[in-house]
Parts: C-alpha cells; sequence; structure tokens
C-alpha cells in the first residue's frame, strides 16, 4: 500500500481546521483512526461547509456527493447536517476506497474522489 497522508494536515486543511472547528471536532469524533486524511478529503471537496451546492455537477455537501439524493442528509449547516453527511461520508469511503488513505491517494491522482 502507498502512503500518501500526512501526519500534518496541510495548509489548506489547517485553514479549514481554525476557520470551523464545530466540523473538526466532529471529523475528529466519525474518523478517530484517520482524522487528518478524512479532514483532507472534506477539506478538497467542500471546504467544511455542509450547505455547499455545486450548481456544475450538481454535487452538495461535506462530501460532495453526487447526485445530491445520493446521501439521505439535509444540504444545511446544522450540527444534526453535518453529522449525518460526515456518516455518509464514511460509509462512502469505506465501500469505494477502504479507507481514507486510499480515497486521498485517489484524489491526489484525479482531482476528485
Amino acid at each position: 500500500m502507498v502512503q500518501t497522508g500526512t501526519q500534518e494536515p496541510s495548509q489548506k486543511l489547517a485553514s479549514h481546521i481554525v476557520a470551523r472547528p464545530d466540523i473538526w471536532e466532529k471529523i475528529q469524533v466519525v474518523f478517530p483512526e484517520d482524522p487528518i486524511n478524512a479532514g483532507e478529503i472534506i477539506a478538497r471537496e467542500s471546504s467544511f461547509n455542509p450547505s455547499i451546492y455545486n450548481v456544475m455537477s450538481n454535487a452538495c455537501g461535506l462530501g460532495q456527493a453526487y447526485p445530491c439524493d445520493k446521501q439521505p442528509c439535509e444540504i444545511v449547516d446544522t450540527p444534526q447536517a453535518a453529522d449525518c453527511q460526515l456518516q455518509w461520508i464514511r460509509e462512502y469511503v469505506n465501500n469505494r476506497y477502504g479507507d481514507f488513505n486510499e480515497a486521498v491517494a485517489f484524489h491526489n491522482l484525479n482531482g476528485w474522489y
């Protein structure tokens, strides 16, 4: 397995941790085994914004679910919506990549996950 994750947050992730400590706290709770790589994917995809909607791709939420209705969560900036979206991301990454290290590796090669 290729190690692609980092032990320290990237500059992009660090800036989102400062801007949205509430989301970072939730990421650490939901992904205790790899919060850095989970945070990296979420920072890249949504800038830690649970209510983000991409009109170009019709992807939405913290994990940029595509299509948006793929995840059963509200696309609003509330603690409950963020919790739901993070659980959806966990299931999606586990099913598609196995873990966040592999999801980051895929994202690094393709610019999406």
